[in-house]
């Protein structure tokens, strides 16, 4: 039994951990469901203009920018890794990353009160694949767009470049999406 009263802060501690802790999960919650949300938007599948206004509508957006990263097989911590280093070269933006189901690119969506410098954006998301996780890969990025519902012309132009320099056609919609059961939370 402590006699100057230290259980009484450790207690305190506690509580200030579990909180912290409990945020944190919420915090990596909404990243999920934000990226499921542009996920369908970018994949042309319908989505409940409520939604969108539930998820993002804490920041007066006014510019998005949907980025194409061609590599070899990108795990989920790189991703997440390319989301925190792009959100401290952009800090009033917020990131996000999201995949295509059957496609060999990862995606990051950049979304700013400010206008998006792309050729910025296209220079660190270089950097951030070779010099902070060792990959090889291609980056194209999408032409900037005003509202967050036309983010999926910002994904397909970013498509168009690859499509140019690969002379292959890609077509979004020859598979069911599988976030769309999600739009029902």
């Amino acid at each position: 039994e402590p006699v100057d009263g230290s259980h009484g802060a450790v207690l305190a501690a506690a509580r200030r951990f579990a909180f912290f802790a409990k945020d944190e999960k919420i915090s990596k919650q909404r990243s999920l469901l934000g990226s499921l949300l542009l996920g369908d938007l970018i994949y042309g599948s319908e989505v409940k203009r409520e939604h969108l206004i539930q998820e993002f509508s804490y920041r007066n957006f006014g510019h998005f920018v949907v980025t194409t990263v061609v590599s070899d097989e990108m795990t989920a911590t790189q991703a997440n890794g390319i989301v925190e280093y792009l959100t401290e070269q952009f800090s009033s933006a917020e990131v996000y990353t999201t995949s295509v189901p059957n496609r060999a690119h990862t995606l990051f969506i950049l979304m700013d009160e400010q206008p998006i410098d792309t050729v910025l954006l296209k220079a660190e998301l270089m950097v951030a694949l070779r010099e902070k996780f060792g990959k090889e890969g291609e980056v194209k990025v999408g032409e900037a767009v005003c509202e967050i519902e036309d983010i999926r012309s910002s994904y397909q132009s970013s498509l168009m470049d690859h499509q140019n320099e690969t002379d292959v056609e890609i077509n979004l919609l020859d598979e069911e999406y599988p976030t769309k059961s999600v739009q029902d939370f």
